[in-house]
């Protein structure tokens, strides 16, 4: 067990309180678009998502369950996290256990450039692994990410967000394949459809500045729709277009909660 755990149990239990037990600031109003991370709205997500690893290791799948959500305090102030559970035979055995847990602050900073309204978002990630790289679970290191990008409001159904950060290990685990020095610019796309639907394209790459064979290039395809102003439901394509090959493709679902 790693000396960091307990503190992730705590940096947890916080996060749960504050999502349990606290009235928030920003209620359900219709501030955005909760897939969008330069929206100041409440929510948790429960996620499913099924991964073909392809001859990324001895076996071929992955299982990733996912609590996600954001916190707004103010509509200028929000933090997000996600605590990541994985069901995985990549070893050749199947294993599961917690893999990860990341907080994220963000300050958003509303404003206009002609007539495109848009919103600055600066702040930073902490990210705990939680698992154990022998067992094909995270990977042995914890992270710190600071962040910069805007939400830019292209119309009344299209938001286009463009974000990079810069990923930091702090603490490396003995088992740990090496340090992390990643540069991950993000492009995001959302386009609202009729009946509270809407559709997400989410482009991540990854720039890897201890070994550039690492880089890579994830794309994320959403679907989803609020059946009710609070609860919503939504499908994920997921995959793997180039660089280093983190998995094939994956599907997912989620439902999601907003208050």
């Amino acid at each position: 067990m790693r000396k960091q755990f307990n503190l992730s149990e705590g940096v947890i239990s916080l996060f749960v309180l504050m999502t349990l037990g606290i009235s928030p600031f920003v209620m359900s109003q219709d501030r955005g678009n909760a897939s969008d991370p330069t929206a100041a709205v409440n929510f948790t997500d429960l996620r499913l998502q099924l991964f073909d690893l392809g001859d990324v290791g001895i076996g071929d799948d992955r299982d990733r369950y996912v609590i996600e959500g954001a916190y707004a305090f103010t509509p200028n102030h929000k933090l997000t996290y996600e605590l990541n559970y994985w069901d995985t035979d990549i070893t050749g055995r199947s294993q599961s256990g917690l893999e990860s847990f990341k907080a994220k602050y963000i300050n958003l900073t509303p404003g206009q450039l002609g007539n495109v309204r848009y919103k600055f978002a600066i702040g930073a990630e902490l990210a705990l692994d939680l698992g154990d790289p022998r067992d094909g679970i995270g990977q042995g290191v914890d992270t710190f990410a600071p962040l910069i990008g805007a939400g830019w409001n292209l119309g009344e159904k299209d938001l286009l967000i463009t974000l990079v950060q810069y990923f930091h290990s702090y603490d490396e685990d003995r088992y740990a394949p090496g340090k992390v020095r990643l540069t991950g610019p993000r492009l995001i796309w959302i386009h609202t459809l009729p009946g509270r639907s809407w559709l997400k394209i989410d482009n991540k790459f990854s720039i890897d500045h201890e070994n550039g064979d690492h880089s890579s290039n994830l794309v994320e395809i959403q679907l989803g729709k609020m059946l009710t102003p609070t609860f919503g439901i939504y499908l994920d394509y997921l995959n793997n277009t180039g660089g280093q090959k983190i998995y094939d493709d994956g599907i997912g679902i989620g439902l999601r909660f907003m208050y």
